[in-house]
């Protein structure tokens, strides 16, 4: 039943395990994405011990318990470099619903949550103003996305993310500013900024005074442009309109 399948990519679907199935190892699967909702048992990982990239949603409502998922078992899965996790709510879930417990497996390199709004302090290494990362949490993340957090306080060194490569940070507007420390990582090769708020683009001022010339700093206002493509657009509309 298909031993040797290495990557598995299929239509937004939730898996069933039979309980009964007897057990299939599939010790050749590095890719497992657009799953829904699963449940990681000891069963579901032993059926995968090998996987590398791991992309998953959730849909939460004030039924469901963030717990039955079991995502604290992520971190057996000692292979894994890639995890994307997204969490979706039904109305008012996210405001009574607990957040998750996390833990990440130490090859983790590319990490990207969505609406998981678990505290920053669970993060030892997301939701609440002020992050503090733990050493050893990431020593293998290349690749670091912030994406509509409500942090306003990031305490963080070179350190923290020895081997990081790329920052995104993306419309994280209480963000007060960068790490200067974050910088100095030698790994890294890319911050870009967008919709974030002009202190957070200290870093760029700081990183030309040092004359680190190799790290690329973008920024982009993505809000901006919108609401001036909104403007110019109603402008045209009420040129274009007939008289009456």
């Amino acid at each position: 039943m298909m031993p040797k399948l290495r990557h598995l990519c299929v239509t937004p679907c939730s898996l069933h395990v039979p309980r009964n199935m007897q057990i299939l190892v599939l010790e050749n699967l590095h890719t497992l994405s657009e799953v829904c909702d699963l449940r990681w048992s000891n069963d579901i990982l032993k059926r995968v011990p090998n996987l590398k990239v791991l992309g998953i949603s959730y849909n939460v409502s004030d039924a469901t318990a963030s717990s039955e998922f079991r995502l604290g078992s992520l971190v057996n899965l000692h292979q894994l470099e890639t995890l994307k996790l997204v969490f979706k709510y039904s109305f008012h879930a996210s405001l009574v619903v607990k957040p998750p417990k996390l833990a990440f497996p130490k090859k983790l390199r590319k990490l990207t949550l969505a609406g998981c709004g678990i505290p920053w302090s669970s993060m030892n290494a997301c939701h609440g103003f002020k992050w503090e990362p733990v050493d050893g949490q990431f020593c293998e993340l290349k690749h670091l996305l912030l994406e509509e957090v409500d942090i306003v306080q990031w305490e963080a060194n070179d350190a923290h993310f020895p081997r990081l490569q790329r920052l995104i940070i993306r419309s994280c507007y209480k963000l007060k500013e960068i790490p200067s420390d974050i910088g100095d990582i030698t790994t890294l090769e890319m911050i870009e900024l967008v919709d974030c708020h002009p202190s957070a683009k200290k870093i760029q001022d700081e990183q030309e005074d040092k004359g680190n010339e190799d790290l690329k700093i973008r920024t982009d206002s993505r809000r901006h442009f919108k609401n001036k493509f909104l403007l110019q657009n109603l402008s045209l509309k009420g040129k274009c309109s007939p008289s009456a």
